[in-house]
């Protein structure tokens, strides 16, 4: 896939919003070519596992594993995660996690391992120093995820000892999404008020700089479609690994 970013973002004038208040959403910020390849095989091919967290630790249902289950035992654990998202961090979704099958198993045919390589190019890499005035960033990580009825992310700041974030990301290619279906990208005060509530788009761009509390809030029951989206960090160091 040929990957190319707008080339008529004023960077000068995003760089003066971002950096007067640590977080922007650019629209159009791939060319329309880009934004639907990548939106096709988010929506068609790609192999998505269900992921939850049990405390710190994350529990990944391969597509295999999902197949094998029943609606009823799918539902039951969404019911369960919404449960423990009333007393601790909890979080509910479909995902593809980029970098971590690259690393395994680089494909160099498919379109989101192309994308992660796109990602840590110089290109990529100084429009994120110029837009965010981070000079010291130098690699970015990456995972696909796809909200639907019932998924969530509850709310957390992106902090993390073990890695050294200095920028979270959202691309998002959700297309006719509508209001009553929840999901929107939220930004909260430290007095738990809503800042900002952004619905799913199409070609846009959330940045927003690391630790600022955030959530995704739950896919409705009723809504008919997924909440698409490829999500990641801009970070300053290496990978310290496991």
């Amino acid at each position: 896939m040929d990957f190319r970013l707008n080339p008529h973002l004023d960077l000068e004038a995003l760089a003066h919003e971002f950096q007067a208040g640590g977080r922007i959403q650019i629209a159009d910020i791939w060319e329309a070519a880009t934004a639907e390849g990548l939106a096709r095989w988010l929506e068609n091919e790609t192999a998505w596992s269900l992921v939850y967290n049990q405390g710190d630790k994350v529990v990944e249902l391969e597509p295999r594993e999902l197949k094998r289950m029943i609606e009823r035992r799918k539902r039951r654990l969404i019911d369960d995660m919404h449960r423990l998202a009333v007393r601790e961090f909890a979080f509910c979704y479909a995902a593809y996690p980029i970098s971590r099958r690259v690393e395994a198993a680089p494909e160099p045919d498919n379109p989101l391992h192309q994308y992660l390589e796109f990602m840590n190019r110089d290109e990529m890499l100084g429009f994120m120093r110029r837009l965010s005035g981070i000079e010291e960033i130098i690699r970015s990580d990456a995972q696909a995820t796809c909200y639907s009825a019932g998924h969530f992310l509850s709310v957390h700041d992106d902090a993390a000892n073990y890695q050294p974030r200095r920028l979270a990301y959202v691309f998002g290619f959700t297309k006719g999404w509508q209001p009553d279906w929840g999901g929107y990208l939220q930004f909260f005060d430290q007095a738990g008020d809503i800042k900002a509530g952004l619905l799913p788009k199409f070609n846009v761009l959330n940045v927003f700089a690391v630790p600022r509390y955030h959530s995704v809030s739950p896919v409705s029951p009723a809504a008919p479609a997924a909440r698409y989206s490829i999500t990641g960090w801009f970070l300053d160091g290496p990978d310290p690994g496991p």
